[in-house]
């Protein structure tokens, strides 16, 4: 364990930091990256992964130029808009789909439409009027406005299912492909059949070559693929790729990239040029340094190789070749060796939790706790970061890895819990002294939720099973279950408040649990689901949050307001449409009235103080949300830590700490320089002009460590 004092020490990198800037830190993905493209209008790779974050990056300089936190979860794909600085994002996930469209240099949604089925494929018109959808159903092609969302009445008409669309950049004409074998081409206001030609059955992954005058189209069947006269339908050539798991086209040259995974995971890229409809083998070597060396074997690919995670998506772009994998690494080929090297990896120490204790500041990343000391933690309606100037720091290996959060206990103790499916349970740490003091590993399922209180642990298992163990001896006392139970607080000292999820048709899920006996009483609640329980100790009211079935057959999102001493008597205090199940709550239970504090989207924060409801919007995807001392500390799905001031609505600074030990702080103040650790975490932080969006250099407080305290 190394204590640190943080000496002040100012480092202008610059003369002077332009009042004008946009910032932001040059980092890669922390989930799945499974989508990568690239728009050639503005020279940009563009990458989306699973929780809903989208990098924009500059393959000029070969950094970060915009990031777009959509908040959008699940399995994503991404369509570029041929003209301007847009996005279309499709996500799915259980339940529910939705398409989204984003202007990445403003960070405005431009319009977000839930769908009531899973698309089959989406794209924009080849000068970017339409956004057009293909699905099961009836219309089978859905069009709309790029930039308004509207849906037009055009192409109503069409019969048949199809699988794949085009509109080239007449945008009066749609070519259609059917699994059963046929291109068909459609007068776009009038639905009227212009062509039709039939060609192969059950093609999949179908691209339109932007080369050799558009006429082709690239498409796979097994481990084939097959250039194929769009117009004719007659196939020009085929390749096939044994264990071939993707490709992808640099639309500039018409040259392919095909990825191979074997059956240890291993992959393999070669390359083949499409001039004249024909397949030709191209040297990888070739490819990737633009020259015309004969084909040598030794040269002719990349051989086998390994990445840290599964391949999720691949981007061709102008002779460089640019892969993603399930951990959010982005990858590219290096010109000389042929091998993978890595483009951008996750910079950011992952903040999972934090917690408090006085004037301290306790945050868990997954390798280690940091202790933070300084009067800012501790004072109350002063949120100057010049307080900051008595900072400490303590840094210590956590004593759990991998996913876990923390509760505090007797005067800044912590338990440490983990949320993995192999995890040990919870441990119970002095970080004063960095010493465990004790353990309970007698879980059967990874835990979902943990409470103190009075000397007492309750645990939520992911199989619904409850238990209250001893605090310090780790010896149950208590233990019940019941089926659908995805939600468990205190009610008070002696009595449990427990959430189910029941079918949709169903009521009442909530139920006392009295701790005594262990008689389980349900009460009246025209909600089917309930997954978050707020119970403050102090206070005479608990909050819960869940789902209810409307009369019209939608669904809402509603918070209610409970008694303590009769839980049964309920308050509604806010409603949303839609099925908001990750949304967040957080109160201050100290002031006279009770706030509180939430965000419903994951893009929002609220504020709830008796009758008076405000909310804001945010920048980031929340993943969590904390009040203390008149201050929200508000952990992001980034890793990041914001501190936001609830009275004026406006952040006070962005804090990151990196991967390598350092640290940023980024005041909200637009004349306040960032804050680093050290010169090196400088170089992580990317500054554009507002006014003409080109990069450009600033000044930066540089906070340096002083020699450890013995």
């Amino acid at each position: 364990m190394i204590k640190f004092k943080i000496a002040f020490t100012t480092l202008l990198l610059t003369a002077v930091l332009l009042p004008a800037q946009r910032m932001i830190i040059d980092s890669g993905h922390n989930k799945s990256v499974g989508a990568l493209s690239y728009h050639e209008q503005s020279n940009s790779l563009v990458s989306a992964d699973e929780s809903g974050l989208i990098n924009i990056w500059d393959l000029e300089q070969d950094k970060l130029e915009y990031q777009l936190n959509t908040g959008l979860k699940g399995s994503i794909e991404i369509k570029l808009h041929p003209e301007k600085t847009e996005l279309a994002v499709l996500v799915n996930r259980p339940g529910y789909s939705a398409l989204s469209v984003w202007n990445w240099k403003s960070g405005k949604n431009l319009f977000t439409k839930t769908l009531d089925t899973r698309p089959i494929q989406f794209d924009y018109s080849g000068k970017g009027r339409f956004l057009f959808v293909a699905r099961v159903g009836s219309p089978s092609i859905v069009l709309y406005d790029s930039q308004t969302g509207r849906e037009y009445s055009y192409l109503k008409r069409l019969n048949g299912l199809f699988s794949y669309g085009y509109i080239g950049s007449t945008e009066s004409t749609i070519m259609t492909y059917s699994n059963s074998g046929y291109f068909r081409y459609y007068d776009i206001r009038t639905s009227s059949l212009k062509n039709e030609t039939s060609t192969m059955e059950d093609l999949r992954d179908i691209e339109v070559l932007q080369t050799e005058g558009k006429r082709y189209i690239l498409a796979r069947k097994d481990n084939s693929l097959f250039l194929i006269d769009r117009l004719s339908g007659a196939v020009k050539d085929a390749l096939t790729v044994e264990n071939l798991r993707a490709y992808s086209i640099d639309q500039k040259t018409g040259v392919v990239s095909l990825i191979r995974v074997s059956d240890s995971g291993r992959l393999r890229i070669s390359h083949n040029a499409t001039r004249g409809a024909y397949f030709t083998p191209l040297a990888t070597e070739n490819y990737l340094n633009n020259t015309n060396r004969i084909l040598d074997d030794m040269a002719a690919d990349t051989g086998f190789f390994r990445i840290s995670g599964t391949f999720r998506a691949a981007a061709s772009i102008d002779n460089r070749v640019f892969f993603s994998d399930a951990t959010g690494n982005i990858w590219n080929l290096d010109k000389e060796t042929r091998k993978p090297v890595i483009y951008k990896k996750n910079e950011l120490a992952m903040i999972q939790d934090i917690e408090f204790n006085g004037d301290t500041l306790f945050i868990l990343s997954e390798s280690e706790l940091h202790t933070l000391t300084s009067r800012f933690f501790g004072a109350s309606g002063n949120y100057s970061t010049s307080r900051l100037n008595d900072i400490t720091m303590v840094s210590a290996k956590t004593p759990l890895s991998g996913t876990t959060k923390m509760e505090s206990y007797e005067n800044g103790k912590l338990l440490i819990w983990s949320s993995d499916s192999n995890g040990k349970g919870y441990v119970l740490y002095d970080p004063e002294n960095n010493r465990v003091t004790g353990e309970n590993d007698s879980y059967n399922t990874a835990l979902k939720d943990v409470r103190i209180r009075n000397n007492q642990v309750l645990a939520l298992e992911s199989s619904g099973e409850a238990t209250l163990s001893n605090l310090q001896t780790g010896i149950r006392e208590f233990g019940f279950s019941a089926l659908g139970m995805v939600s468990l607080n205190f009610l008070d000292d002696e009595t449990l408040l427990a959430g189910k999820s029941l079918m949709k048709t169903r009521q009442n899920p909530l139920i006392t649990v009295e701790l005594g006996t262990g008689e389980i009483t349900p009460f009246e609640d025209n909600r089917f689901l309930i997954y978050n329980i707020i119970s403050p100790q102090s206070g005479s009211r608990i909050y819960t949050a869940g789902l209810k079935l409307r009369s019209d057959g939608t669904v809402s999102t509603e918070i209610r307001s409970h008694k303590k001493d009769d839980p049964a008597e309920e308050t509604l205090v806010y409603s949303k449409p839609g099925e908001w199940i990750n949304s967040i709550l957080t109160v201050d239970s100290a002031s006279y009235t009770p706030t509180l504090y939430g965000s419903i989207t994951g893009r929002d924060i609220i504020r709830i103080r008796g009758t008076q409801k405000r909310s804001w919007s945010y920048d980031k995807n929340i993943d969590s949300m904390y009040y203390h001392r008149s201050v929200l500390y508000i952990i992001n799905s980034d890793g990041s830590l914001t501190l936001f001031d609830p009275q004026k609505g406006k952040k006070i600074l962005d804090y990151y700490m990196l991967n390598d030990g350092t640290w940023i702080a980024i005041n909200n103040e637009t004349d306040s320089r960032p804050i680093v650790s050290d010169r090196s975490a400088a170089e992580k932080i990317n500054s554009f002009s507002t006014t003409t969006g080109k990069a450009v250099r600033s000044s930066y407080s540089v906070k340096t460590l002083a020699a450890p305290e013995e």
